[in-house]
């Protein structure tokens, strides 16, 4: 091969490396619905209670809600602290608890928490 060919076949080469970059460099940039600003889930809601029962091996509370609102409507609510890194048995019956969530935690009467004080 000459040199003249040798040089377009690795121009073609670079190209082609070069279009297939930008391709995945800019599909990989698009922003993801769940991290949309404005969401239910760009930031925390908060609710404080009582709590009635402690499951410490399922990782759960029952909390009854001081002050039922239009996220948690209901008087008594069960939270789920798997995500919830502190030990369950520092919780005590009749404890006043305030707790973070996100709203599409909110499944019935079940909430998974993000955080618990």
């Amino acid at each position: 091969m000459n040199k003249k060919r040798k040089i377009y076949i690795i121009s073609i080469i670079v190209i082609c490396i070069l279009f297939v970059g930008m391709y995945f460099f800019c599909n990989g940039k698009k922003p993801k619905k769940d991290l949309m600003v404005g969401g239910d889930d760009d930031h925390w809601f908060h609710s404080t209670g009582s709590v009635t029962e402690i499951d410490i091996s399922n990782k759960y509370l029952t909390v009854e809600v001081e002050q039922p609102d239009d996220i948690i409507d209901q008087q008594s609510v069960k939270l789920d602290c798997k995500k919830f890194t502190t030990h369950m048995d520092q919780f005590i019956i009749g404890q006043k608890v305030t707790f973070y969530y996100f709203k599409s935690g909110i499944n019935g009467s079940n909430v998974l928490i993000e955080d618990i004080y």
